[in-house]
């Protein structure tokens, strides 16, 4: 493409439609990460966490062998553990769709 010829795209083009575009994109892209869930496991299963792709926690699942008040450290270290897990997936899914970096500016 010539250089007349971008010059005159580039003079066609609305700030204000490129702005509104680029924010549907980014409203688009918030729903489809907010739609992604992933499950985080740890303890064998006895604790679960699920967390959406904006790294919302959505739900916590505990066996009931872990309710024990006398010991709330390896409970606590376990829901840790699961948290963790469920964030490093959910990294992972995001580098392998290409919006690893993306998400954060998503948040706001």
């Amino acid at each position: 493409m010539d250089m007349s010829k971008i010059s005159e795209l580039l003079q066609n083009m609305n700030p204000e439609d490129m702005l509104a575009s680029a924010s549907a994109m980014q409203r688009d892209m918030k729903k489809k990460l907010e739609a992604r869930i992933v499950q985080g496991e740890s303890g064998g299963g006895l604790v679960k966490v699920t967390m959406n792709g904006l790294h919302k926690l959505l739900r916590v699942e505990l066996d009931d062998s872990l309710i024990n008040p006398d010991d709330k450290t390896i409970l606590a270290d376990l829901l840790v553990a699961a948290v963790n897990i469920a964030t490093d997936k959910l990294k992972k899914e995001m580098e392998d769709i290409g919006v690893d970096g993306l998400w954060s500016s998503l948040m706001q």
